[in-house]
């Protein structure tokens, strides 16, 4: 469970894709805002520089929609990056859509060709 502001939220999971270099990596978000997000993703599942992807366009997948981002900053504890990737203008209505939907019981959740 991750906090978003004050509220609880399941880790969503989600792939970067980076066209220009030609790869993906898959991971989970640690925490979420309005603006982006962090994710986790172990070490070895990026088979990159990171220092060589900072503040370049990436593609989220999640929730069954495909999002525009740029990678804002990373870290590395242990075995595990975390990084930050802000979420596009003209993408954040669609952010914004998926983090209420997460907030919403089960049962009151909108099935993606709904939304």
């Amino acid at each position: 469970m991750l906090m978003r502001r004050g509220r609880r939220t399941a880790a969503l999971p989600l792939r970067i894709s980076y066209e220009t270099g030609g790869f993906s990596f898959k991971g989970s978000t640690r925490d979420v805002s309005s603006k982006g997000l962090c994710m986790e993703v172990p070490s070895p599942r990026i088979k990159t520089c990171m220092f060589d992807l900072l503040h370049k366009n990436v593609t989220i997948e999640i929730e069954n929609e495909v999002l525009d981002g740029n990678i804002r900053w990373y870290t590395l504890e242990g075995s595990t990056y975390r990084i930050g990737i802000r979420v596009e203008k003209h993408h954040k209505s669609n952010w914004k859509r998926i983090l209420e939907d997460r907030r919403r019981p089960p049962k009151l959740r909108k099935a993606p060709c709904e939304a």
